[in-house]
């Protein structure tokens, strides 16, 4: 019986022990700043070629890993109807957009919202993010940019 209550005890200490390394983990994680306007120069891959695109990311809203906010782009060289939405061709748009910064501190994830469109990606330094955009579907195209935070 003492042995039981023994291993019964030692397991409940153990899980505490765990459960305060996690908090304390979490407690102490830094969750970077992205409030600002980041900006990138790219190239952009579709199914029917490359263009050439500006970008800002306006970071409007931060609350805590939570981030809202706009994503404005532009064509700045190549076929103008190369990008479509909706059937419909564009050189520019401004879309409405949501994210998470990850457990780590530095994995973003942000999504716009009314179309298919995300970044992956990470924050690499207090002014600079690398992110991948994904747009699915029949009008899919991928890019890669290093995002740099304006005004700092």
């Amino acid at each position: 019986m003492k042995i039981g209550a023994r291993v019964l005890i030692s397991m409940v200490v153990a899980v505490f022990l765990v459960s305060a390394v996690a908090a304390a983990e979490e407690a102490g994680q830094v969750i970077p700043n992205l409030v600002g306007k980041w900006t990138a120069e790219y190239k952009v891959f579709s199914p029917r070629g490359f263009i050439e695109s500006s970008n800002m990311l306006t970071i409007t809203e931060q609350d805590g890993p939570y981030i809202r906010g706009n994503h404005v782009w532009t064509v700045k060289k190549g076929p103008k109807d190369l990008i479509t939405q909706h059937g419909k061709v564009v050189t520019s748009e401004k879309e409405p957009i949501i994210g998470v910064i990850d457990y780590d501190g530095k994995t973003v994830r942000i999504v716009e919202r009314g179309d298919t469109g995300r970044f992956d990606g990470r924050v690499v330094g207090p002014n600079k993010m690398e992110l991948v955009h994904t747009e699915g579907g029949a009008e899919a195209f991928i890019y890669r940019a290093v995002f740099t935070k304006q005004g700092n």
